[in-house]
């Protein structure tokens, strides 16, 4: 088995993504995207209102 599934996934779930500049999940993504990484981005926004 190969870790590149691991190391190098061609997708990615960012639990905790936000519309706010400022949240963890807008940073990653952005780091992601200004980095150039080859992948699906996926963000997940928790519904507060259940």
């Amino acid at each position: 088995m190969s870790l590149d599934t691991l190391f190098k996934p061609t997708s990615i779930a960012v639990i905790g993504a936000s519309s706010k500049p400022s949240r963890a999940g807008s940073v990653v993504i952005k780091n992601l995207l200004m980095g150039g990484y080859q992948a699906q981005y996926y963000p997940y926004i928790q519904n507060t209102n259940r």
